[in-house]
C-alpha cells in the first residue's frame, strides 16, 4: 500500500466503501475532498467520493469525454504536499466520473 494510502487509511480508521464487487483491483474507502481536474486549459472543481490505490470517483459539473487524461489535484488534509496524478476517465454516471490513475 502507498504512503499516502496508508496516511489516507488510518486518517479514516480503516472505513472502507460498501462491498463491491471483485473486478476492482483495490479496495474504495469514502473520502470528501476537493479536487481540481485539470482538462487541457481548463480547471475544472469537482468533489471526490472515494478513493483507492488505483483511482477515484468524482462529482464534477462539467463534461469529460471517456478516455480523457486529465490531472487532477487535491491534498489529503494531513499535511502532507499536494497531490497531483494524472488520470484516465473511464466511466461515467451523470455527473459522478470514474477515474483511474496512470502508472
Amino acid at each position: 500500500m502507498s504512503t499516502w494510502l496508508s496516511r489516507l487509511t488510518t486518517m479514516l480508521g480503516g472505513a472502507k466503501s460498501a462491498p463491491t464487487s471483485e473486478r476492482r483491483a483495490a479496495p474504495r474507502y469514502k473520502v470528501e475532498l476537493g479536487v481540481t481536474a485539470l482538462a487541457g486549459t481548463r480547471a475544472l472543481r469537482g468533489r471526490c467520493c472515494d478513493l483507492s490505490q488505483t483511482g477515484m470517483g468524482l462529482y464534477l459539473n462539467a463534461e469529460l469525454e471517456i478516455g480523457e487524461t486529465v490531472i487532477l489535484q487535491y491534498e489529503l488534509g494531513d499535511g502532507s504536499p499536494p497531490k497531483k496524478t494524472p488520470s484516465v476517465v473511464r466511466n461515467r454516471t451523470g455527473n459522478r466520473y470514474g477515474l483511474q490513475f496512470e502508472a
